[in-house]
Formats: structure tokens, sequence, C-alpha cells
């Protein structure tokens, strides 16, 4: 059979369902028609469509399969796939079609096509086994296979599946799809069940999948038959859903337009080479096979012919019109190994014909080497022709001889029958005698004729065969000498190197031509001779064949001759014995015999005569003989000449072989180069690409500057600012077009040259003609829109006329039954005038329908005849010039269309807001007639009476509807709210007291007091209160503040007005941008110490705001918790920072604890902070931090003790900084910046705001509890400096960087330029005066700023550098003329200020942010300190590391000097003062490798204390005897220790000795198990480390396979926790594994070895064994220090240092950290052998471990629980240990497609607005990604499955719309 693959295209049938009872009583009309005899439908009155089949009303189901299933079932029997799936929409009769509505009592005429399908599958089977068993052949097998899967809201459900839940549909579905290697789809992990027999099959509701097998010897064939039953679509106006069913048909439809976007791409023939979205939906996937696939497919649309479904009939009709152009590639499905044996036979019957034809000389090749048909080959099959005519003729002619010869024989025998018949002695018997006579003697003649002539035959081909022999004895000799001379030859040519130049080519194709050619003449000659040969032999071999034959027949003649004689004898003798016999009749008929046997004996003679003649042609034998020789010698030598040319071909083939080779190599190496060519081409166009990019912002960066440029503010001058309020109206979209269009008019204005060329005719024209073109299908659409709600208008009518005529009958036929006389008549009389009136309507509305219909149908043929512009063709012939042309005049038309659409957008809210307002001013205004009436009802009853009847009419309309009551107040509070929405403002309440009392107070008396109480309340406050607050325990807050937008849609959450204090300025346009936190702030924004949140209730302020507490942050911590125990931390103080405090003291740091050789030297370190220490400034006797304990410390550096506190902070104090000449102090938290004078009892004399406002006092100090929200209007301060002079701060707040005049504490003015949040930033001065400031933003860039004396205003930056760093910069410093920049991209730059240029960069200069940056006094030397705690310093010329040092154990954030000292800052509340040393004048010996030279301030010891232990382990051998803090020398003895010092970093000084009276000793011999052995192990003592010790434990080992080894220690009586994954192997023996597993002699170590190499790749001493209830520790050796692995951690290298370092392992959520166990957990380990082999061990335990690697090299693993279950891969390569690994705990899955694409994750965005700006920044730079993740900052309250509905509003919608521009989204889920 042949698998080749043939086009079948999509079949589609269109079945009309008759009209349903409910259709028929609401009038509906039939739309559609049949052509009768022809597959054609009408839809209207001439709208017509071709299918392959149509069914119209009356159709039945038998019709339906015969003509279309029935096909495609036989076809599966031949290999065949077939799909048929129902298409159209809900109530179309899909199921009733496919028959998946199982109901039981259907009758068998209406049973649909899955039932009819499986009955005829299952019928030919049988019919095909009873054929063949007829036939007498064995019968075929076969199988089917069903499956029953249902798809529900884009999850695969398996209805087979007995163990699933039926309720939890919405449960994520393990079913998968996949796609093997020939493009075929199949389903993972549904349950596949065998049917045996129609009764068993019910699969058949969406797909069924039947496998028919027809095998024989050679062929098994396998059909896949999918029946797919799709939901009908829906349109949600029409179904009215809400709810799940709504969020299922929305489902459905998504489905349903992914496949209508597959079939459009398929069908489309103008996209044949577009992708095809199968993937878009698991439905599309599902029918890959189907659609475009391997599959004879057809679909059955159902649709209704009533004309109220008109629109779903003509969607349903053009979406299968579609369906008909797709061609699917239909081939057989085979077993590969069935294809191949039919390949290969077929291949060989080819070859076979073929040899054949070379064997005759039908084919031949000609000189020119050229293969033809031999012209011998015709002649001979002409004379074939010829003969087979003769040999016709001859047995026409054999056949009339034959007849002659039997005439002969009868006439002669009647003649002589008639002689003894006139003797009268003649009878029966003898004339019967007398025939057989005759006729033997005429069958003897035609056989001796027949010999003589196989005689002359015979001698004319007489050859000898003997000679024949001879020569093929010789040939073969000779054949195989040459072929040893030709192996011996290839072995001497296989050592020469053949090397021929280009220009000898040609020669040697000629030659090689001559060759060919003259091979074939021998080839051909020897085919002759041998052929000639063949002959000879033949006919001598058919020589003496016939020679025996003769000798037989002359013997078989001899013997007839005598028994012919003796049968005369007798006849005599009988005739003798006759006496009526004469003696003369006797005489005759001897005489008679006699001549027969004369005539015998002649023809006997005459063979004797032809036997001489055949001896002597015996004797020519001799010549033939010679003959044959000579033939044979020569083709002995013609096939000699045959070798030798062949092995002159072959030399040739070799030399061409060469010069090919080599010619190959040149291509090759041009095309490297070529490649190396297109790949700087590459790099040049992606360098192009990033200079556009870096010159748009440029370009960006001078329009937004030049734009904010403006004299001086009207706020400075005390004006009121009417462009901010003008602008605060705006909408984003109003900015944005604003934006757009100066952005685009100062770009015009520079290039005029360029906007000239824009203004071509023929861009002009094509603009034109694609603006008609959109404005048509605009047009278009919304016309057919209009009619279609006209019609379904028309429809709505027709229903309630038709329900009113339908009263009108029954109310007519009720009125004739029950009679009445004339009144009843006239009633019936005008009941039938009235129906005569609304069947005319039914029938004006019918016709109108029909006409709508017909106009529809006319603007669907238009937008089809429109589409015929080829619009792609006139974008594809534009020039770039005219594609910027048309791009820039789209998206100017874009942009008015949407100004337009927000314009109708704002106006329509706008009128809704009144008309709401309407509503409750005309509900109020009832109300207050309500109650006015009630009063007067009192004394009216029938008023009474009348308002109750009213009240009970209203409370049942109430109680009708679904939304709850809300009082008018409520409603005219969020009424008012959306109206301050619309127009963009919060606008405050008036202080003034109204003299009037309005509707609502009349009403709500109750809600005005309350707002009159706190309207009173906030009066009288002056001064900012924090907005939110929490407890001082509290998590620290978020310093993400919500965007201006925002907090006017948002109330205040606390008690406070909107308008607080003298604060009412809105914020100015660039403050309106959403602020974004310092790194300061988001490292400090969590408390290390695990607190729980406590929130403060507030009450309800007047504007009606409710309680509200602070939401949990919105960000996991980035730092690891702190050292303090649990209960220290539980056990920290939960009062606020009011509470007096011990002061805190300057200790000095213990001189035993530092390196000598280290380049800086701790002395002292201030100790006070109850928390992480985040800013320091220092003089040279005064020290001030500020720490996230809300204080600011000031320290005498002279005594070494604190002076006092600065207390009253609303949040962390972030930057902290002291005037010399003032003696002030300023401190920054949140937007605030206290002035403080410390030489007046530390007051605080100022409070500076980031919003430019300065006041008196402290305003913060009346709040004692951490403040979480900044306030409306504010922004987050990150850091603030001083200018050299003192006379002015520079404060950067949000994006920009407030100038503060400290002479007269008044804002000037601002430096703006950054587009993200600033984070730090450094103040310099220059030669003239003035102040040179250098701003650092998390945007990635730094900018410079010279500002001049009395400068006012926005001041742009004068210089940006470039290029940026990869990430927001930290810190910035300045020496000189040289400026450093620290950034969280690892990374320090070095640039030139007067050159502006980059001198240096260390991408990596730390392992984490660089978050600190100072230089060291006196010395041209830069210090830098990182995250991780790690300090370095650089040489400033050079930019070269001069040394490293372990500064901290938490992250460093600050550094500043002073004369002589150094200040660090970090998280440990504390501030270490170190002193330079051995660095002066650069003089500083190389550090070598940091990781063998790091200065660990906190514990380096001398090496003199080595010489007091001698006796002690090797320090390399050390192990950790107390690995918890505290350790001592006391309690290190207890625990029968050694306790010995060393200045090796990280070596323990507490460790096991040589013989410890720990560990366990083996018990008894191994015991033999299944798959290896166990040996028991008891405890040496009773001593205990922990306590809880268990014993015996047991040690197995299990040899699973030859490269994996597993052995497990466990307890034997009690079962733990095990690791549910079960690692199985099959077992092998010891023998056949590849490592062997054995105790030392001495029971004292467990040893594994590699078999191959000898090397130990695991050797555990049994007495550092520990195996207790919470305490498990086993140690090892490992072959090398080459150990890789351990993850999940933040490794400074893939291999790992073996200097005494730990990793933790237990996960959790935090930010990368070095030495931090992250997300995850993976304890194995791969070691590299010194052989270059590899192995590698799992831990299989999920229990809080560790491992410690010592330089021994040796591993210890200790855990808290479990067992210890390893598991070992052999390898021997790195490689196959990773695919060992993987084969055991599973492979890792293939990654979408989509997930490989650039994914932009982050937290920290805030709001929804910040994430569309930076989807839309993004899109902007032409900066493609796929992916968008969803940090948790998007939840509400950090729940899974929810989102704010505030910040994040709109989030599902944007989500969708991100979908349908072909992006992902992935959420996170906190578990």
């Amino acid at each position: 059979m042949s698998a080749g693959a043939d086009e079948s295209s999509v079949r589609v049938a269109v079945r009309i369902r008759p009209q349903l009872a409910k259709e028929k009583i609401e009038g509906c009309h039939i739309c559609t028609s049949v052509t009768p005899g022809e597959p054609q439908v009408f839809l209207g009155k001439d709208k017509a469509f071709t299918f392959d089949y149509v069914f119209n009303i009356d159709s039945q189901q038998e019709e339906i399969y015969v003509q279309c299933i029935e096909k495609l079932i036989e076809g599966c029997f031949e290999g065949y796939n077939a799909t048929v799936f129902a298409y159209g929409q809900t109530g179309a009769g899909k199921t009733y079609t496919m028959g998946t509505g199982f109901d039981v009592n259907i009758t068998e005429e209406e049973q649909g096509i899955i039932s009819r399908a499986v009955k005829h599958l299952f019928r030919c089977i049988e019919e095909k086994k009873q054929g063949a068993i007829n036939q007498g052949l064995p019968p075929p097998d076969f199988k089917v296979n069903a499956q029953f899967l249902e798809l529900y809201n884009e999850e695969i459900l398996d209805l087979f599946d007995t163990t699933r839940d039926i309720d939890a549909k919405n449960k994520k579905s393990n079913i998968k799809i996949h796609e093997d290697s020939a493009g075929g789809i199949y389903t993972v992990g549904v349950t596949t069940r065998t049917v045996n027999g129609e009764s068993e099959d019910n699969a058949t509701d969406n797909r069924i999948i039947s496998e028919s097998s027809e095998m024989n010897e050679y062929e098994t064939l396998t059909a896949k038959f999918h029946f797919v039953d799709l939901a009908g679509s829906e349109r949600l106006k029409r179904t009215g859903a809400t709810g799940e069913r709504a969020k299922e048909g929305i489902s459905i439809n998504c489905g349903l337009l992914a496949l209508g976007n597959v079939i459009s791409a398929l069908g489309d023939k103008s996209k044949k080479a577009t992708h095809v979205p199968y993937r878009d939906s698991k439905l599309t996937r599902l029918l890959q096979d189907s659609l475009g696939g391997n599959s004879q497919t057809l679909m059955i649309a159902c649709v209704s012919p009533s004309d109220r479904d008109f629109m779903e009939t003509l969607n349903t009709l053009k979406y299968a019109n579609r369906a008909r152009n797709i061609k699917n590639k239909v081939m057989v499905n085979q077993d590969r190994a069935s294809q191949q044996i039919n390949a290969l036979r077929s291949e060989i019957a080819r070859l076979q014909m073929e040899l054949m034809e070379y064997k005759t000389g039908k084919r031949i090749i000609d000189e020119e080497g050229v293969e033809s048909i031999n012209d011998m080959f015709h002649e001979n099959a002409m004379l074939q022709t010829e003969n087979n005519n003769l040999r016709v003729r001859i047995k026409a002619m054999q056949e009339t001889i034959d007849a002659l010869r039997a005439r002969i024989t009868q006439l002669m025998s009647d003649q002589a029958n008639q002689v003894l018949a006139r003797t009268g002695e003649g009878n029966e018997e003898i004339s019967n005698m007398i025939h057989n006579y005759i006729k033997e003697i005429e069958d003897l003649s035609v056989k001796e004729d027949n010999t003589d002539n196989e005689q002359e035959k015979r001698d004319e081909k007489g050859t000898s065969e003997r000679e024949n022999n001879e020569l093929e004895g010789e040939e073969i000799q000779d054949v195989s000498d040459h072929d040893d001379e030709e192996e011996e030859d290839d072995e001497d040519e296989d050592d020469m190197e053949v090397v021929e130049s280009s220009d000898e080519s040609d020669s040697d194709s000629d030659e090689k031509e001559n060759y060919q050619a003259d091979l074939a003449n021998i080839t051909c000659e020897i085919a002759i001779k041998q052929k000639l040969i063949d002959e000879l032999e033949n006919s001598q071999r058919r020589l003496q064949t016939l020679k025996r034959q003769y000798e037989e027949k002359l013997m078989m003649l001899q013997h007839k001759i005598r028994d012919t004689q003796l049968e005369r004898d007798q006849v005599l003798q009988n005739l003798g014995s006759v006496e009526t016999y004469s003696e003369e009749k006797a005489k005759k008929i001897k005489s008679e015999y006699e001549k027969k046997l004369q005539a015998m004996n002649k023809e006997l003679q005459r063979l004797q005569t032809a036997q001489k003649e055949h001896a002597r042609l015996l004797k020519n034998q001799s010549q033939y003989e010679k003959q044959l020789k000579k033939l044979q010698q020569e083709v002995t030598e013609m096939k000699k000449t045959k070798v030798r040319l062949m092995k002159q071909m072959k030399e040739e083939q070799e030399k061409a072989r060469m010069t090919e080779s080599r010619r190959n190599r040149e291509i090759a190496q041009l095309k490297k180069e070529q490649r190396k060519r297109e790949h700087q081409l590459k790099l040049l166009e992606a360098q192009k690409r990033n200079q556009e990019v870096i010159l748009r912002r440029k370009t960006e960066e001078v329009t937004a500057l030049r734009r904010q440029v403006r004299p001086l503010s009207d706020k400075v001058a005390g004006k009121p600012d009417h462009f901010h309020i003008e602008i605060c109206n705006w909408t984003t979209l109003d900015l944005a077009v604003y934006f757009y269009g100066m952005y685009h008019r100062k770009k015009y204005q520079r290039k005029a040259v360029t906007s000239r060329v824009y203004s071509s005719r023929a861009a002009r024209m094509k603009w034109q003609l694609l603006e008609r073109r959109v404005t048509d299908i605009i047009m278009q659409r919304m016309t057919i829109s209009n009619m279609e709600a006209d019609m379904n208008r028309l429809l709505t009518q027709r229903e309630e006329l038709t329900k009113r005529r339908d009263k009108l009958l029954k109310k007519r036929e009720k009125l004739i039954k029950g009679g009445g006389g004339s009144e009843a008549d006239r009633n019936v009389q005008n009941i039938n005038e009235e129906m005569e009136s609304v069947t005319a309507n039914i029938d004006y509305i019918n016709d109108s329908i029909s006409d709508c219909q017909a106009n529809i149908m006319q603007m669907e043929e238009a937008k089809e005849e429109g589409e015929t512009l080829d619009v792609t063709a006139v974008i594809n012939a534009c020039t770039l010039t005219e594609a910027r042309y048309l791009l820039d005049h789209f998206l100017m038309m874009g942009i008015n269309k949407g100004l337009q659409a927000a314009q109708k957008e704002a106006q329509i809210k706008v009128l809704e807001g009144r008309l709401k307002q309407t509503e409750i001013t005309s509900a109020t205004q009832n109300q207050l007639l309500f109650h006015m009436l009630k009063e007067k009802a009192e004394l009216n009853p029938e008023l009474d009476a009348f308002l109750g009847h009213a009240l009970q009419e209203n409370l049942e309309d109430s109680t009708d509807e679904d939304a709850p009551l809300h009082s008018p107040g409520t409603e005219g509070s969020s009424l008012s709210s959306d109206l301050l929405k619309l127009c963009g403002e919060v606008k405050p309440k008036s202080k003034a007291r109204r003299r009037t009392t309005t509707q609502m107070e009349l009403l709500y008396a109750a809600s005005s007091d309350l707002g009159s109480d706190s309207s009173a309340a906030d009066s009288a406050s002056g001064s900012i209160a924090p907005v939110a607050e929490t407890q001082e325990s509290g998590v620290a807050a978020d310093t993400h503040d919500t965007s201006a937008r925002d907090r006017e849609f948002i109330p205040p959450p606390s008690g406070l007005p909107s308008k607080i204090g003298s604060i009412s300025r809105q914020p100015s346009l660039p403050e309106k941008k959403i602020p974004e936190p310092s790194p300061l702030a988001k490292r400090k924004a969590y408390e290390k110490t695990m607190e729980k949140t406590k929130t403060k209730e507030q009450k309800l302020s007047d504007s009606g705001a409710p309680e509200a507490s602070l939401s949990p942050p919105t960000s996991p911590p980035s730092r690891p918790r702190n050292e303090m125990n649990v209960f220290s931390r539980l056990t920290v103080s939960q009062g606020n920072t009011s509470v007096q405090q011990d002061k805190g003291i300057i200790n000095p740091f213990p001189a035993s604890k530092c390196v000598r050789s280290s380049p800086l030297q701790c002395t002292y370190t201030a100790e006070g902070h109850t928390k992480a220490v985040l800013c320091v400034d220092a003089t040279d006797d005064l020290l001030f931090t500020g720490s996230k304990d809300r204080t600011c410390k000031v320290w005498n550096l002279v005594t070494g003790q604190e002076i006092m506190s600065l207390g009253g902070h609303p949040n962390n104090v972030v930057s902290i900084k002291y005037c010399n000449y003032t003696s002030l102090v300023f401190t920054v938290s949140t937007s605030y910046i206290k002035v403080w004078d410390i030489r007046d009892s530390a007051k605080c004399i100022r409070t500076l705001t980031s919003s430019g406002q300065a006041m008196p006092a402290d305003v913060c100090s009346g709040s004692t509890n951490r403040t979480v929200a900044i306030p409306a209007g504010e922004n987050q301060i990150n850091q603030i400096a001083l200018n050299p002079t003192g006379t002015f701060l520079y404060a950067a707040a949000g994006n920009s960087v407030r100038m503060w005049d400290l002479k007269r504490f008044q804002s000037t003015g601002k430096l703006t330029g950054h587009q993200g949040p600033v984070m730090c930033l450094t103040v310099d001065q220059i030669s003239n005066g003035q102040d040179l400031i250098v701003t650092g933003s998390k945007d990635h860039y730094i900018k410079m700023f010279d500002v001049t004396e009395g400068a006012l205003g926005s001041v742009s930056p004068t210089h940006n550098f470039e290029p940026p760093h990869y990430d927001g910069i930290e810190a910035l410093a300045i020496m000189g003329d040289n400026l450093f920049s620290g950034s969280r991209d690892n990374g320090i730059k070095k640039w030139d200020l007067s050159q502006k240029d980059l001198l240096q960069q260390v991408p990596n200069a730390h392992k984490d942010w660089v978050c600190a940056l100072g230089l060291v006094p006196g010395v041209p030397v830069l210090l830098s300190g990182c995250r991780g705690g790690t300090l370095k310093l650089w040489n400033v010329d050079t930019f070269a590391p001069i040394g490293e040092m372990k500064g901290h154990d938490s992250p460093i954030n600050a550094i500043c000097t002073n004369s002589s000292q150094i200040f660090t800052a970090s998280d440990d509340r504390t501030v270490r003062i170190w002193k330079a040393r051995n660095i002066m004048d650069g003089q500083i010996s190389d550090t070598g490798d940091a990781s063998e030279d790091h200065a660990t301030l906190t514990g380096c010891w001398g090496s003199e204390q080595d010489a007091q232990c001698p006796s002690a382990v090797a320090v390399q051998k050390r192990i950790d005897c107390h690995p918890q803090p505290g350790a001592s020398q006391e309690a290190c003895e207890a625990r029968g220790c050694t306790w010995c010092s060393s200045d090796v970093p990280n070596a323990p000084w507490c460790f096991f000795p040589e013989d410890s009276p720990y560990g366990y000793a083996r018990s008894g011999n191994a015991e033999k198990t299944d798959k290896g052995w166990r040996v028991t192990l008891n405890k040496r003592q009773a001593l205990t480390l922990f306590g809880n010790d268990i014993s015996p434990i047991v040690l197995e080992v299990e040899f699973q396979t030859k490269d994996r080894l597993r052995f497990r220690l466990y307890d034997p009586n009690k079962e733990r926790f095990e690791v549910p994954l079960k690692i199985n192997g099959p077992g092998v023996t010891a023998e056949e594994a590849n490592y062997e597993v054995e105790f030392s002699d001495d029971s004292t170590h467990f040893t594994i070895r590699r078999k191959s190499t000898g090397t130990v790749l695991w050797d555990s001493p049994l007495i550092d064994l520990f195996f207790s209830n919470q305490f498990l520790q086993i140690t090892t050796t490992v072959p090398s220090t080459s150990v890789y692995g351990f993850g999940e951690h933040e490794h400074p290298t893939f291999k790992h240092n073996m200097d005494f370092v730990t990793y933790g392992m237990f996960s959790r959520d935090q930010a990368p950290t070095a030495f931090a166990n992250l997300y995850g957990v993976h304890p194995f380990y791969m070691c590299v052998e010194p052989d270059a082999n590899a192995h590698g061990v799992l831990l299989l335990n999920s229990n809080a471990q560790d491992v410690t690697l010592s330089p021994n090299p040796s591993l210890t693993f200790r855990t808290i629980g479990g067992i210890l279950d390893f598991y070992l891969f052999m390898g021997p390569t790195p490689e196959s240990v990773v695919q060992q690994y993987t084969e055991a705990i599973g492979r890792p899955h293939m990654p979408a497609y989509w997930s490989l694409g650039f994914q932009l994750s982050r937290w920290g965005y805030g709001s929804l607005d910040v994430l569309k700006e930076t989807v839309d920044r993004m899109k902007h730079y032409d900066i493609p990604y796929d992916v968008q993740h969803y940090d948790i900052d998007y939840m509400e309250r950090r729940l899974d499955f929810t989102y704010d509905k505030v910040k994040f509003a709109g989030l599902p919608e944007f989500m969708k719309e991100l979908k349908n521009n072909g992006k992902h989204n992935v959420v996170i889920l906190v578990n």
C-alpha cells in the first residue's frame, strides 16, 4: 500500500433543521431554501452558498450517514484518518445530528452519526474476518480503542476517568497535548478503553479514536476517527447569561474564534505562508490533524431556517464556506516496519527488473555514458513477435497433420477390414487390432521424424561442457588474483595524499569518460563471449541427454519389434488352430506381418544409422572443446582488461574525491568567513539600533527639558497656578495628545526637509486611497450593525404582536364558546378587526425583516467585493519615505479617533452623572414629600391608606431588584465622588458652616452631625498629620506612593479631611508622575524580624471615608533575617520611640580579632540602635546615624558616648546631613525633612516637605506610631545633600531634586530630567562658584546639573552620562575630576567630569548591589560596600582592586569619612569605625585570590595559637563539634571534643578528635537482600551530642543499575518520614555494577569505589555518623575539590570554595542573597575526579539541612529529620551524570515556545497605571517581549486568586488586551 500523501479538501455538509414549535408560534419565517438536486442553499432572497452536501429540513439521519460518513468508515480499514465535527449556533441540531444526546428511548431512525458509525465499524470488522475465512486466509486482527473527552473552559476532561470529581469542572486538568515526530497530535494522561463490541462503545461525545489494524505478514494499518460535537456559538446579549454560564459562553466563543482563525489562515490563499495559530486554543490543537493535517475531514454546519436566527445562520454559512478551502494531506497510516518492507520490496523488484534488462541487453550504456535501449532488443522483440506468429501457424498445421494422420489410419483400417470382410474372415476383434497396429505404426513414424529433427539440431549446436568448466575455473582464479592485487594497491593508496590543481579537473573528467567507455565495451564483449560459452555448454549437456534418450528409444523399439514378432507367432498359431481358416489366408496374414516387420526392421536400421552418425558427431566434439577453450581464454583476457580499467577508474575516483574534499573545505572556509561577516553586520546593526534608541531618548529629553524651561513659576511668586488648575482636569489621553503634539511640532521644526519629502504626490494618493478604504470599512460595519439592531428590534416587535394575536385568538374562542347574544357578537367583531390589524402589522414587519435581511446580504457582498482591493499590495509597493508618511498619518488618525472617543465617553459619563444626580434628587424629593404627607396622613385616614398602598408597591418593586437599597445620603456621596472623578480632582469641603439646611440634612440629620463634628475637629488641626499609621511593632511600610490620579480617586483613609492644613495646592505636572521608592526605602521597607502587623482603627471623616486598615507590604523582604534568635525577636520592645531608651556607646573593636595584613582595621563599633542603621554622617568630633527605629543619634567621637537621640520621625530615617556652618542637622523620613538645632536641646525648628513647603516646628511629632502612607501630593525623599558652603540643600524626591535656600528656608526650584526616581546625589563646587550636582536614578542614568546662585524654577541637566548602567544607581562619589558610580548591576564606573566620558568600568565589582561608595581619607583610594557586607578598595588612578574584606555580616547601607576615619552603617544595627593602614602611598602587596584572603573583621585569628595544640587533627580535616553559635572551650570539652584555635578563616575551633567517642560500629555480618545487602550499626558509646540518639540503625545498599547505587540509613524499629519519590531500578548483581561497596577491615569506614579506576568516590568514617531524632550527620571525603551543585543558592562561582563553606538548604521566598537559600532545594552535587571522570550524589531528604565543604576535601551533611537516603550516579562524564540524575528524578519539561522569549518581571508596579506606562514604554522603544509578569503587589491583601480592585482596577481587561496583542500573562501565587 502506498503511503504517499494525497491532497484532500475539507468537505462541508449543511443541514437545515426543522422549525421549532416555539418559532412557529412566534411567527418566525423560513429564510433558507435549497435548490433541488443541487448542493446549494439560498439565504434570504438571492444569496447562494454551494457546498459538498446540502440537507434540507426534511432530511433523515440515514440519508446523512449514507452520503457523508459511510465512505469515511470504510476508509479507516484502508488506514486513513477521518474527522467529523458539527458546527453551528446553540439549538441548530448539532447534538441531534451527531447523536451525542444519549437518549435511551430514541428510535433507530433517529439515531445519530456516532451510533451508526460504531455499528458500521464493527459490522465491517466481522465481514472482513468472515471474508478472510471464506478465502482460506488467516483472519485479520482488529483492535478498537476509544477515548471520551470534554473540553470545558480550556481544560480537557477525561469522561472515562471514574476517579474524576464530576463537580470539580474548574479544576486544572493533567491531560497534556503533544505532537509526534510525524506531526500527529496525541494526548497524554487520557483513559483509553479497548472496545470489543458496539454495546461497549459508548465513548462518542466529543472525540472517539478507533484504531483498526489489518495485519498480515507484512502490513499493519492504523486509523483514527474523531467525532467532535462543538459547543454552540452564543451571543451574550441574546442569551442573557451571567455568572458561570457567561464565563462558559465566553470560553466557548474564544475557542470557536481560535478555530475560525485557523480556518481563515488555512483557507485564505493569500495567507498560505502565514503562521497557523493552532496553539491559541486547545480545541484547535486537538483538531490540528483534522484541519490541514492527515485526515479526511467532514464539517457538518447545522443552521436554523428561522429569520430570527438570520445573522447566526449567515455567519455559520460563511464560516463553513471558508472551511472548504482547507487542503488536508491524507496518507495511509502504516507502522514503520510495514512501510519499510513495502519500500524495500518495491526497490528490490525495480532493481531486479533493471538487472534483468542489463543481462538481456535491453539496457546499454553508450560511449558517452548515456543509458539507452539496445537496438538488438527492438530487433529481438520483432523476431519474437514473428516467432510467436510462426508458432501459432505450426500449431495449426500440427493439428491439421494430426487430423489427417487419424484419417489415414482410419482409412487404412477400413481398407484392411474390407479385405477381411470380402474373404469372410474378418470380425470386430481383428478389425480393432488392425486399427491399433496401424495407429501405432503411424505414431512411431512420427516419433522417428521428430528424432531425426532433434538429432540434426543437436549436431548443429554441439559444444563441449568440459571446456566451459575449465574456462570458468580459470576466470574465477584470475579474478581472485586481481582482487588481491586491488586490495594491496588500495592499502598503498590509502597512505598517499593526492593533490591536484583545479586546472587538471577537465582532463581528468575526459580520461574518466574514456575509461568508462572502454569499460563498457569490454563489459559488453565479455557478456557476449560468456553468453556464447553458456550456449556451448548447454548444447553439450543437451547432446548427452539426447544420446541417452535415443539409446533408450532404440532399446524400446527393439523390444517392441520382438513383442510384435511374438504377437505375430501367437496370432498365426491361433489361426492354425482355427479349422475354418485356410492355409492360404494364413499365409496371406503372415506375409502382411512380415512386411510390417521388414518395415520396422528398416526403421530400426535407419535409427541405428542415426546412432552411428551421432557417434561420429561425438568424435567431432574435441573441435568444439577447442573452440570453447579459445572462447574462455578470450573471456579471461577481457576480464583482466576490465579489472585493470576498474582499478584505473578507482584511482581516478579517489583523486576526484580528494579534489572535491579540498574544494569543500575551501567552500566551508568561505562560508565561515561569510558567517563572520554577517555576524559582524548584525552587531553593527544592533549597535546602530542602540544608537538610534539613545538618540531618540536624548531627543525626547531635550524636548522635555525645553518644554519645562519656564520663567519664575507662579507659585513661587505667590500667584495662583492657573496652568496647573487647567491641567488637573485633563485626562491621561488629553495629556498624551498634548505632549505628542508638542513633541511632533518641535520634531517637524527640526526636520523641515524630511517633512517636505513626506508631501510627495504618490504618498498622498496612497494615503487618500487607504483612508477611503478605512472609512468605507467603518461605514459598512456601522451600517451592518445598525441593520442588525433594526432587525432585532423588528423581531422583538413581531414576537410581541404574535403573543398579542394569540391572546386575542384565545379571547375570541372563549367568547364564541360562552355565547352571550349581540354583545358577544360585537366583542367578537371588535376582536376580529383588532386581529386583522395585528396580522397586517405582522405582515408589514415580516416584509421589513425580509428587506433588512436583503440589505444585510447586499452589504456583505459589497464588503466582500470591497475586500478585493489589495491593500496589502498598496502597502508593499510603498517606499520607505511613503511608509513613514502613511505611518505618521495613521498615528494621527488613531490619536484623533481616540480623542473623539474619549471626549464622547467623557460626555456620556457626565450625562450619566447628571442623570444619576437627577434620579437621586428626585428620590430625595419623593422621600421628603412622603415624609411631609406622612405627617398629614396622621390626621387623614384616607391619605394614610393611600400612602400605605403606595409604600407596599414600592417595597414589592424593590424586592424584585437585586441591587441593595441605599440611602439618598449615601447615593449622593457616591455620586459626588463619581463626578469628582470625572472632573479629575477632589474638591475639599468648605470649613464654613452652612447657614441653610439641605434636603439631605432634613432626611438624615445624624450624618450631618457627624460631619460637623469631624469638620470642627479637622479645622482645629492645622498641622500635617500622618495619613495612615501603624504600631511601632508593625512591618515596615512599603514606600510606594500611589499616583496623583489614584490619590484623587481614593478618599483619604484616615479621619482627616481631604484638604489638610495649609497644603491646598495640587501637585505640578512633573510631580503627577508616579513616584517610585528609593533603593534605600525598598531595602528598609521590611524588618528582618517576624513582627505582627497591627492596624489602628480610624474614624469616619466628614467625606464619608470608611474605616481603613493597613494593607500588608507589597513585596517580600530583600534581606535575610537578622541574627537574633526567635526568643530575642519576640522579646524586642513593642513600644514607641518616645520611651527613654538606653544610651548608645562606642565600644573598641577587639584587636585580637583583626587580620594584621588587612588594608583596613576596625577600631570601634557604635552600638545603640535597635534596628538597621540606614545612613551616617560625621565630623572629626561628632557622628550622626539614622536608623529604621525612626531615630537619629548623635555621638561624641571623643568620649564614645551617645549625646542625644532625635526622634519623632514618621518612618525610617533614610538620610542625614550635618552643616558645620549653622550647626543644623537635617534628617529625612518619608516625604519630610526635619531641621534640628542641636545647640538648643535638639529642637526641630523647621519641617520641609517634598512638595516645597516649609513649616515651622515639628509637624510630625503629633504621632507616636509609624506612618505607612505618604500624604497626597508628596513624594518619598530618598537622599539629601548640602553644597560645600552649607547655603543650599538638595533633596531627591520622586524623579526630581528640589532645591532649598537655607538662608530663607524656601524652595527655589527643581532639577528635572530623570524618568525614574532619583536614588542618590552628590554635590561639588566648581571654580566659578557654581554648584555641581550629580544625580543617579532608577532609570539607570546619571545626570549632571550646573546650578548658579539664585537659580529659580526647573533646571535641566547639562549632561547625561552615556552609556547608562544596567540597573538603578545606588551610590555616587566625586574625587577631583573623577566621578564614581555604583549600581544595582553590581558594577562600578569611573567617569571624567571634565571630558564627560567614561574612563573605566568594573562590570562585576561586587557579587551583589553596590550600595555605598566612599573615599579613604588621605590617599587616592575608593572604598565600596555591597549588599553582601563586603568592602573593597580601589586605586583611584588605575581603578585596580587593592583589597577586599568582610566589613559586616549584613548589608552595608552607607559609608562616610572624616579627616582620619571611615564609618560604615549596616543592617546589623551597628556602625563600624575603621582606620586605613598599609595603603599609604599606594604600597600594598598583591592580595591574590579574594577567596583565600578575606579579611573577616568579625573573626580573624592569629596563627600563634596553632602551636598550643600540635597533636590536634589537621585543620583541613576538622569536623565541627559545635555547629550552633556560642562555642567555648568549656562547652567544647564538655562534649568530649578538642578545642584549638586557628588562623584559617571559618575553620572550626571545636572539632571531633581522631578517637571520637561518638559514632557507630558494625554489628555482625552483612545480610543479603534482593538488590544488595544490609548491615546493622550500633552506637559505640552512650555519649550523645543532642540527645535522643537512635540505636541500632540499618545501612541498606541497593545495586539499582550498573551506574546507580542507593544506600540509606534508617531506623528499623520506627518508621520515619521519607520523601515520597520512588526511584526504583531493575537491580543488578555486584559483578555487573561499575562500582564496588565495602567496609574497611576494622569496620570503621564505609567506602564506594569506581571499578574501572579504583577511585574512592565515597568514604564515610562511622565515628562521624550521628543519627538522633532531630539531628542527623554524615561525613564523606571526595576525590577532588572540583565540586559543583547544591542549589538553589547564589553561588559566587560554579566550582565551590572548599574552605569551610556552609550552605544552608531550606527553601523560602527571598531575594537572591549570597550564601542564602532561595526558592528551591537541590541537595545534589557533582564531583569531577582527578582522572576527569565524574560522579554525582543526591541526598533525598526534604527536611532543613546544610552541607559544609572542607578543604580535606570532604563534605558534611546535616539535617534535622527523616533518614539519610543517598543515590550515587557513576557517570562517567558530566553529561551522563546529569542524564542518570534526571532519569531517576524525572526529566525536565519542555518549555513552551513563547516562554523562551523576553519576560518582563519585577515587583513594585503599585498600580495598573504604572504597569500600563511600563508596557507603553516597551512598545515605544521597540523592545520586543513575550511575557508580562505580575508580582504580589497586584493582589488584595496578598490573597491568592484576588486582585486589588482599586489600584489594579481593570486588570482582567488589560490582560485580555495583552493576550490579543500576542503576549502572555504570568501571575505569581503566594504559597
